[in-house]
C-alpha cells in the first residue's frame, strides 16, 4: 500500500516530480511557483503598479474572453439602493 509517509530529500523530491508530471511543467517551474506563492502569502512579494489604461485592459480582455465562453456581461443597476435607507419618509 501507499499509506506510508516518505520524509526526506528523497521523498519531497519525487513528490514534486509526481506533481510536476500530473501538471506537465517542469520540476523547476513548479519550484519556482511554490516560492513565489510563498513570497506572496508572506508579504514579501509586492504585485507592480497597474495604471487605470492596464487595468481597463484587462478588464475589457476579461469580458471579451466571458462573452467567447457563452457568458454575458452583467449589467450593474444600482437604482433599487438610491433612497432605500432614508429614515424621513417625504
Amino acid at each position: 500500500m501507499s499509506d506510508e509517509i516518505m520524509i526526506g530529500d528523497i521523498g519531497i523530491e519525487s513528490q514534486l516530480k509526481d506533481k510536476s508530471s500530473k501538471l506537465n511543467i517542469s520540476l523547476e517551474k513548479l519550484v519556482d511557483r511554490y516560492i513565489r506563492r510563498g513570497l506572496y502569502m508572506d508579504g514579501y512579494y509586492e504585485p507592480p503598479k497597474l495604471t487605470r489604461e492596464e487595468l481597463m485592459e484587462i478588464l475589457i480582455r476579461d469580458v471579451e474572453k466571458d462573452r467567447k465562453r457563452g457568458i454575458p456581461p452583467k449589467k450593474h443597476n444600482s437604482e433599487i439602493f438610491i433612497g432605500r435607507w432614508n429614515k424621513s419618509e417625504d
